[in-house]
């Protein structure tokens, strides 16, 4: 594991009244390191290499007089603060004041009790939000619940056992700073919005740079950042079956396998240090994929074109670079329903007169209708209607003939307009996650 030193510090002047936070320091990368109160109690961070919060350390001050006079809160410095609290997060171990608590797996965690563990259960809603913590023996022993943009409701109870609550980001009370920590960004649910910029405003012009999940969080949550994986040369590998979410992990190459479950990646990923000129390679890489068409899971027909005129023969020669990665949860399979499957994993032909018809109103249709046509789709859960897109050649982006008269012709016509040649366009793409039908 590679910690990063803080050298080179940017400073926002930002204050935020209602809290009481009189000044943020900010590195290089965006990341908050020092989080600064009017009664001059001090929240500070360490990350890793990678951005993943490594240490929190939380200070309250000493009774003192203020030397530059009333209204104006001194820099004050760790010696002159006593520390209070401090959480080492180490894998899937989290330390508190230096004492092993707790060990987080996917549904839950376990907590140690003296020399031994006991297990906690998340029972969780349709936006990931930790509603319910149970016992092993089912017995509760947390209920929280949350205004639409997170903000936990005057009933929840027992807040104090564990922090890691709407959406599954972990919540920070402390100093009254009331934010959850999405990982790229600080989230703040009193106002719903985030507390820096989305690095991907200038695709989505139209919506505020702090916004969450563009005002619908009853449906929708908000992705972390970018996930993708790199072996130890620096060498973009591609991602797991969260896509380009989150934060990016080191693997030797044998061990990555397209689309492989997160899991396996968080218990196999490498934690050897690599020189600077690679980690510089990879933070540039990491930091261009919100330039990417697939950086948020969905690629409309434009940037599908556009993709493929940019990188001419990609489907001759297939590279982690050149493929888009494309999250089934955010299509629309239009008038596809349960009824049309009669076994689990079917060929389904999305490009029908009913979804034509209806695409010419419907953005999301019209570009799933577009880059699928004819695909392998898996019926993963008849009653939850969840499906999954079988990856094979079905799903290459490449304008190929066949099926009937009506989809060769506009085909055709498609080609005519926007300058497309079969033999040299085209690429691979991998789906991942699972999308839902209407009915």
């Amino acid at each position: 594991m590679v910690v990063r030193l803080h050298l080179i510090i940017k400073k926002d002047a930002i204050a935020n009244a209602n809290k009481g936070v009189s000044w943020i320091n900010y590195d290089q990368w965006g990341n908050p390191i020092r989080v600064q109160f009017t009664d001059h109690s001090i929240t500070e961070h360490v990350y890793t290499a990678d951005g993943r919060r490594l240490k929190t350390i939380h200070r309250t001050s000493v009774p003192q007089s203020n030397p530059l006079g009333i209204g104006v809160t001194a820099s004050l410095t760790p010696a002159q603060t006593q520390s209070i609290d401090s959480v080492d997060y180490v894998g899937n171990f989290i330390y508190e004041k230096g004492q092993l608590k707790r060990y987080m797996f996917d549904d839950g965690y376990l907590k140690l009790y003296t020399n031994t563990f006991s297990p906690r259960f998340f029972i969780r809603d349709h936006l990931g939000n930790n509603r319910i913590v149970t016992d092993g023996s089912g017995n509760i022993q947390q209920n929280t619940n949350y205004y639409p943009y997170g903000g936990m409701t005057y009933i929840s109870t027992n807040q104090g056992e564990q922090q890691f609550k709407y959406n599954g980001k972990e919540y920070d009370p402390m100093h009254g700073l009331n934010e959850y920590d999405y990982g790229a960004r600080q989230y703040d649910p009193a106002i719903g919005k985030f507390t820096t910029m989305d690095p991907l405003c200038e695709k989505y012009y139209h919506i505020s740079p702090y916004a969450y999940c563009a005002g619908n969080p009853v449906n929708a949550v908000d992705p972390d950042g970018r996930n993708p994986i790199y072996d130890t040369n620096g060498n973009f590998l591609g991602t797991d079956d969260n896509g380009l979410r989150g934060h990016y992990y080191m693997m030797d190459p044998e061990d990555f396998k397209q689309g492989m479950p997160h899991k396996d990646v968080v218990s196999k990923y490498s934690i050897k240090t690599i020189p600077s000129n690679i980690e510089a390679r990879i933070r540039k890489h990491y930091k261009g994929l919100a330039k990417r068409p697939d950086y948020d899971g969905f690629v409309t027909i434009e940037e599908g074109i556009a993709w493929a005129q940019s990188h001419p023969n990609a489907l001759k020669n297939p590279t982690p670079e050149n493929t888009l990665y494309i999250d089934a949860s955010k299509l629309d399979f239009g008038f596809l329903s349960t009824s049309h499957f009669s076994e689990q994993t079917k060929e389904q032909n999305l490009f029908n007169i009913a979804n034509t018809i209806a695409s010419l109103r419907n953005l999301t249709l019209r570009s799933t209708v577009y880059a699928l046509g004819v695909v392998d789709i898996e019926l993963t859960d008849r009653a939850k209607r969840t499906v999954c897109i079988v990856n094979n050649n079905k799903t290459d982006y490449d304008w190929n003939y066949g099926g009937n008269i009506i989809r060769n012709l506009a085909i055709l016509l498609n080609n005519c307009i926007f300058n497309i040649d079969p033999q040299k366009h085209g690429f691979k793409t991998y789906y991942y996650g699972k999308g839902k039908l209407r009915k």
